[in-house]
């Protein structure tokens, strides 16, 4: 086996949850080159994954923040349950899936609507970046700045009053293509 073949099976080892799996099953009768290197190819798929909740906060820092530690233990449970997006807009694409797989995980919480709004608010420029869109309008029955600020005063979203809200998104061009947003509540 070549240096590029042995490459591409690590990958493909490190990436594919089911052929990780089924190559270092004991009761397996495919045995695998790699089965000496069992410890080092899981460090490196978590360290993926890692990888990948690493990204995922940084573009869903506000619902990180209001979730606290329970944001990476429900990130770990989608990552190893779900499939990981390719091409340009890998991250992004994990970003939503990650946000829809967890508004179904908590939809039985009292914080659900609240994590929807947050997460609707927080993926707006990740949605108007990939449609290519340089202005939106989102409408929601609570704010998301004051979301935002419960938590950042450490106290519980839950106490979010509902106060319908207009937030308007917009394309700044100051050297960098960036988003800004204003928010308008009863």
């Amino acid at each position: 086996m070549g240096l590029k073949n042995i490459q591409e099976e690590f990958v493909k080892l490190s990436l594919d949850k089911d052929a990780r799996e089924k190559a270092f099953d004991p009761s397996s009768t495919d045995l695998n080159d790699f089965d000496h290197l069992k410890l080092s190819v899981k460090r490196h798929a978590y360290s993926l994954i890692r990888k990948r909740l690493g990204v995922v906060k940084s573009i869903l820092r506000n619902t990180k923040a209001a979730m606290g530690d329970a944001f990476d233990n429900e990130f770990l449970k989608f990552a190893s349950a779900s499939e990981v997006p390719s091409g340009i807009d890998r991250h992004r694409k994990d970003s939503i899936q990650f946000a829809e797989w967890l508004i179904k995980e908590t939809q039985d919480s009292k914080k659900s609507k609240l994590l929807k709004v947050l997460l609707s608010h927080e993926l707006q420029p990740v949605h108007m970046w990939m449609n290519k869109k340089k202005l939106s309008i989102q409408f929601y029955s609570r704010s998301p700045h004051q979301i935002i600020s419960l938590y950042r005063d450490s106290i519980s979203i839950t106490k979010a009053r509902i106060s319908p809200t207009v937030v308007i998104w917009w394309e700044t061009n100051g050297g960098q293509s960036c988003y800004q947003w204003k928010s308008y509540s009863l």
